[in-house]
């Protein structure tokens, strides 16, 4: 090959290596300030739900003055509001696993894992403040027009913590059981979120111990886990 040819070569490769270079670095860029845009929308999103309560419901110009930017920001990233607070549901579930999950890690004994996964699904209930603000994004979510859906997607993904220690409690049918506890579980939090009332540690307690012996984990086989 002829060497003002393989220069020439040379040279495509070394403009094109530049331009993808800038292209990622682009798109790095953009990403990073979608990222950023999304984050303040949902955050001025919280903050304008917080203050409406259970008594109205934002619209979307009240988001986006919130957040300081302009419709065509929020357009960008949410199709409308509804979007907007299911995207806020999914965090908070997502949150809600993950510190599922970190209180259940500190434990070994099955049964004590069972117990922290209820006693971490009750516990933000007992907060004023924080059961305030999950009532409020609860009731703005109902408004959705696929809540349902989403309602059980996210108790089939609280659920997951829940199979091993169920399996090593003998559960048949851990995965069916896991459901069963988290809708359990869940549908007494937003008891007491509704009725504003603080479960007591007898009310967690007994819900632990009838999660336990709906998988067969009787108090004569696991005492520790249910005392």
């Amino acid at each position: 090959m002829p060497n003002d040819v393989r220069k020439i070569q040379n040279n495509i490769s070394d403009h094109s290596e530049v331009a993808d270079a800038i292209v990622r670095r682009t798109m790095a860029d953009r990403e990073a300030e979608y990222a950023a845009d999304v984050r303040n929308l949902l955050d001025a999103a919280l903050r304008v739900i917080r203050r409406f309560g259970t008594s109205g419901s934002p619209r979307v110009v009240d988001i986006i003055t919130e957040a300081g930017v302009s419709t065509d920001v929020f357009y960008r990233h949410f199709r409308g509001k509804d979007e907007l607070v299911t995207a806020l549901l999914e965090e908070g579930t997502a949150r809600m696993h993950d510190h599922l999950v970190r209180q259940m890690a500190t434990a070994s004994d099955p049964a004590d894992r069972v117990r922290r996964w209820v006693t971490g699904v009750l516990t933000p209930a007992t907060a004023p403040e924080t059961a305030a603000e999950i009532r409020a994004v609860l009731w703005n979510g109902a408004r959705v027009s696929d809540d349902t859906r989403r309602r059980v997607a996210a108790r089939e993904i609280l659920a997951e913590p829940l199979l091993e220690p169920l399996m090593a409690l003998g559960s048949t049918d851990p995965r069916r059981d896991a459901l069963v506890i988290s809708h359990a579980t869940l549908g007494r939090h937003e008891e007491f979120l509704w009725r504003r009332r603080q479960p007591t540690p007898e009310d967690i307690e007994h819900l632990v111990d009838f999660c336990l012996r709906a998988v067969n984990a009787g108090t004569d086989q696991h005492p520790k886990g249910l005392r």
